[in-house]
């Protein structure tokens, strides 16, 4: 009778578990009181049919108490066997200046079995090491809030809730555009090579500059309002100028000027 008890409240009181290593632990309980129960019987003088129907009601009825007990039927319970839902850290927010190439990493709390992430709407999936990777790498296409999201599973547990992690891409202020100020051709005699010529902006004072021209030597550091450049051979050359004004985030758009250098003699 007592067996016939015990197994109606693993199945009565736990119907709804599907885990099986709820049920496992319970019926490791109630094996237990069953060899207690034995022993008492065999050491003990009285009669055997009195001492085990009285030890089938005690045990009954406190295994049943136990059980149904809310710390111990589910709280408990699933406080042990539930994975926790991760932590995921990373950069919550960055500024750019361009979504052409942006990357971000982020990471979920190590240690588990398995990872799943879910990329979110206006993401690329860029890298993540299998579902036993605690990273993960996406590419942003647009200046939005991204919810991240993962959940994890240890062992033969069920998965977890999902972890969240807001980040936010923010698109930077640009300066505008420069317009490079210069002479459009010059022709010289071949005993004035390398042939000097300068070059400014519309921009004045009190920002950031950057000047290049691949065909040419820049004489000064290329940060200034105005640069003179060093040329060696005759041709068109393209000088170029952008500018980062201190209230803004991002460099302009490069301006381009076409640079005609004439050699009379040459042909």
């Amino acid at each position: 009778m007592f067996i016939r008890v015990v197994i109606n409240n693993i199945y009565n009181i736990n119907a709804n578990k599907s885990s099986m290593k709820k049920k496992t632990k319970l019926f490791s309980i109630m094996m237990v009181a069953l060899i207690l129960m034995s022993v008492i019987v065999v050491s003990c003088e009285m009669e055997p049919e009195v001492q085990i129907e009285q030890l089938e009601e005690n045990l009954s009825e406190n295994l049943k108490g136990m059980l149904q007990k809310g710390t111990l039927d589910t709280t408990y319970m699933d406080s042990v066997y539930q994975t926790p839902a991760p932590t995921i850290s990373g950069d919550s927010s960055d500024t750019v200046c361009s979504f052409t190439g942006h990357t971000e990493t982020f990471f979920a709390t190590p240690g588990h079995d398995e990872y799943d992430w879910t990329t979110p709407s206006g993401a690329t999936l860029v890298a993540q090491g299998g579902s036993t990777s605690d990273s993960v790498t996406y590419s942003f296409s647009s200046a939005v809030v991204y919810v991240i999201r993962c959940s994890v599973k240890d062992d033969d547990e069920d998965w977890s809730d999902d972890g969240t992690f807001s980040y936010s891409l923010i698109m930077g202020s640009k300066t505008a555009t420069p317009t490079i100020s210069g002479n459009t051709s010059t022709t010289v005699p071949g005993s004035a090579m390398p042939y000097y010529e300068g070059f400014g902006t519309t921009y004045g004072s009190g920002r950031s500059y950057s000047w290049e021209c691949s065909t040419a030597t820049i004489l000064g550091q290329g940060t200034s309002v105005s640069e003179i450049f060093s040329f060696a051979s005759s041709g068109t050359h393209v000088i170029k100028s952008k500018v980062k004004d201190p209230s803004d985030e991002c460099w302009s758009d490069w301006d381009t000027h076409n640079f005609t250098l004439t050699v009379s003699g040459q042909k």
